[in-house]
């Protein structure tokens, strides 16, 4: 009852071969297949982002540029028109980076207590969006900023 013949004992490896075989290979399909669709997806979602960035940080700039001419103003006590506000807010159609640079003699970081002529190398390394004109020096030092030495009156 409990003796098996040869016969029984021949089993076919064959076939257990190849389903093996075939499922193993239809897992690394499946994985590599995942694999791929996940890194494009994830590639298109930061090329997005990186987008979006670049975008705000253009407006950014713009608005700070805006802004720094708008409290250049108001220092000296300037009104604006009603025309002209419209003039700025478009760069293509009003000259406001040329307003920018006739009000920017000097000029200081946020970060920094010092303040720097604006042909200055120093002043031209400074972030746009950290910058702070000056119209005269007077202007500079009554905010509390100091003159820089590393680039001497001329």
């Amino acid at each position: 009852m409990f003796e098996r013949n040869s016969e029984d004992q021949k089993f076919d490896y064959s076939k257990l071969i190849l389903t093996l075989l075939t499922v193993f290979l239809i897992a690394i399909a499946s994985f590599q297949v995942g694999r791929n669709t996940k890194s494009t997806i994830d590639h298109n979602l930061k090329v997005e982002e990186l987008n979006n960035e670049k975008h705000l940080v253009k407006n950014d700039l713009e608005n700070e540029k805006l802004l720094t001419l708008l409290r250049a103003m108001e220092r000296k006590q300037i009104k604006i028109p009603e025309n002209t506000k419209t003039a700025a807010s478009n760069p293509a159609k009003g000259n406001s980076d040329e307003k920018i640079t006739d009000e920017c003699l000097f000029i200081a970081s946020k970060n920094s207590t010092k303040y720097h002529r604006s042909d200055c190398s120093t002043a031209q390394r400074i972030k746009e969006s950290n910058r702070i004109c000056f119209a005269s020096e007077k202007d500079a030092e009554s905010e509390g900023y100091t003159a820089a030495t590393d680039c001497a009156k001329k």
